[in-house]
């Protein structure tokens, strides 16, 4: 034993376990949503996409807003051509579900006026958090009104002022104030403003919307007095009324005419099966909007989130030409919004600060499906997989010691095995690799492996006399051409794991990316450390044997 000891071998591995247990106890390993508890998040985008660097875009973007949100531990990767798994250390049902309506949305904001837009989120050169400029929550009477500053570029400030110069008409003279009264026009601010859709409005809600829109709704800070007319206009999109009677053959000839440029219908969530085949017969795909109840129906399904009305300082009443030198070009504008309690401001304040961070989606979002797993049920899951691997070493020691009957044989055996785990989750834990249930397989196929090789080496050492003279081999060449058996079966699983570790993420099976690395690490640790320890202790006691 203290032979042994003594070898560098055996030494440098005792040394490497000792090393993994401390990381193991001061870091701990990091465990993935399957053990440590979280959420899985499958986003399903609209369109397929192939460009490797609009991928690497999308990731970044979805990855930022969760960064955004203050979520824990989130990755986030791309799965073939039209998937992105979002994983994240967060289980509270409303932080999930405000978390799901963020990667829901597209996130592409427009300021609209008579239907051309003015600027966008991509012109935003900073979202101010200064409570100084304005940012915050504040009381309004029985609600709570939100705002949130930002900055354009140069070029869409000139492009601002340019748009809405003298976008005010003259109503009067205040005699109490010394100034000129204006009526100025509205601008409207969308965010995912449907771009490749057909709307269509049953004719009662046409005039409910009507209605609910002239009287305004406070909560929402929808204006009184904006007609249905101007939405319509701004959201710049086909638009049918539908009546009692069903569509009008003028109505669907349009729509035939449509299909071919304009993929969906959007129509409000009535459980109407004979206007959804009708439109289906068409060739559109249907989409069904369920609106809160206090909004109308056109407002939400248009994606329009705010209409603002210019001032007439903003719009330069004061000047008669933008080459007037008193000309004044604005950068600085704000977006203000309410709801009717202070925590639901403060929801929606974050989530379009989000939003517009983050930037917009190059592509539309379809629907994002959600695996959560509580903390409680991922303990379960590790005492369940720790289990399973007492189990299994129980069962490889039993097998061992019916092949060799030699005590002295199995036992560092069975070490071997013990610290090829340790190992393998220590190094794990160094590179803060989530450990899930494909990592977890990983590492117990590294091991069924490297109990193998052990087979390998040490029935290549205990060849009996008349064996080795056959062979003409000494006690030390069995043990290199047992090595060299073990190093090129090595090579070769390595070789089929590499790819799965590299292109795994973009090729779809980027929940075998786990697997993929903790089969590698066990292999490398093995090949290293272990078997090179075993060796020179199956050939101390296969000669002490002899």
């Amino acid at each position: 034993m203290n032979q042994l000891l003594k070898n560098n071998k055996v030494l440098f591995a005792i040394i490497a376990v000792i090393l993994c247990i401390g990381i193991l106890v001061v870091k701990g390993p990091t465990f993935g949503v399957d053990f440590g508890g979280g959420t899985l998040f499958q986003i399903h985008l609209a369109e397929k996409v192939t460009d490797t660097a609009e991928k690497e875009q999308i990731r970044s973007i979805i990855q930022q807003r969760l960064d955004f949100s203050g979520t824990k531990d989130s990755t986030v990767q791309f799965v073939g051509n039209e998937f992105v798994f979002a994983q994240l250390a967060e289980t509270d049902p409303l932080q999930v579900e405000k978390l799901e309506s963020v990667l829901l949305k597209q996130g592409k904001f427009e300021a609209v006026l008579d239907g051309n837009t003015i600027f966008s989120g991509n012109d935003f050169v900073d979202i101010s958090k200064d409570p100084a400029k304005g940012y915050g929550v504040t009381p309004s009477g029985k609600f709570s009104t939100w705002t949130l500053p930002f900055t354009l570029t140069e070029q869409a400030s000139q492009k601002f002022s340019q748009m809405t110069f003298h976008r005010c008409t003259r109503t009067g003279f205040d005699s109490a104030t010394g100034k000129v009264t204006y009526e100025c026009d509205n601008t409207f601010f969308f965010l995912d403003r449907p771009s490749d859709s057909v709307l269509i409005i049953p004719k009662d809600i046409y005039s409910k919307d009507s209605d609910k829109l002239a009287a305004g709704i406070q909560s929402r800070n929808i204006p009184a007095g904006l007609k249905i007319q101007e939405i319509l206009l701004n959201a710049n999109m086909p638009n049918f009324i539908l009546d009692s009677n069903g569509f009008s053959k003028e109505q669907i000839a349009q729509l035939q005419s449509l299909v071919q440029q304009r993929k969906f219908a959007i129509i409000p969530s009535l459980n109407d099966a004979a206007l959804k085949k009708q439109l289906e017969e068409i060739g559109f795909t249907v989409n069904e909007v369920v609106t809160p109840s206090d909004l109308p129906f056109t407002w939400f399904a248009t994606g329009l989130k705010e209409v603002i009305k210019l001032s007439e300082d903003v719009t330069n009443m004061d000047v008669s030409s933008l080459n007037d030198p008193n000309a004044k070009v604005y950068s600085s504008l704000l977006i203000r919004g309410s709801s009717g309690t202070n925590a639901d401001a403060r929801a929606e304040l974050q989530s379009l600060s989000i939003l517009l961070e983050s930037g917009s989606l190059p592509v539309a979002v379809d629907n994002v499906s959600k695996v959560t797993v509580t903390a409680a049920l991922g303990k379960s899951f590790l005492w369940t997989v720790a289990l399973i691997g007492i189990i299994a070493a129980i069962s490889v020691a039993c097998v061992l010691f019916f092949r060799y009957r030699v005590i002295a044989l199995v036992i560092p055996m069975m070490l071997t095995v013990f610290a090829e785990a340790i190992l393998t989750l220590g190094i794990s834990a160094l590179f803060s690799w989530p450990l899930d249930l494909a990592a977890i397989a990983g590492i117990i196929a590294a091991i069924g492996y490297g109990v193998d090789d052990q087979i390998v080496i040490t029935d290549e050492l205990k060849k009996s006399k008349g064996e080795e003279e056959v062979i003409g081999m000494s006690l030390v060449n069995r043990a290199k051409r047992a090595f060299f058996i073990v190093i090129a079966s090595a090579a070769t699983l390595i070789a089929v794991m590499l790819p799965l570790l590299v292109v795994g993420p973009s090729s779809g099976m980027a929940r075998l990316v786990g697997f993929a690395f903790t089969t590698i690490i066990g292999v490398l640790v093995g090949v290293l450390i272990t078997r090179p320890a075993f060796q020179e202790i199956a050939k101390a006691v296969i000669h002490k044997a002899k």
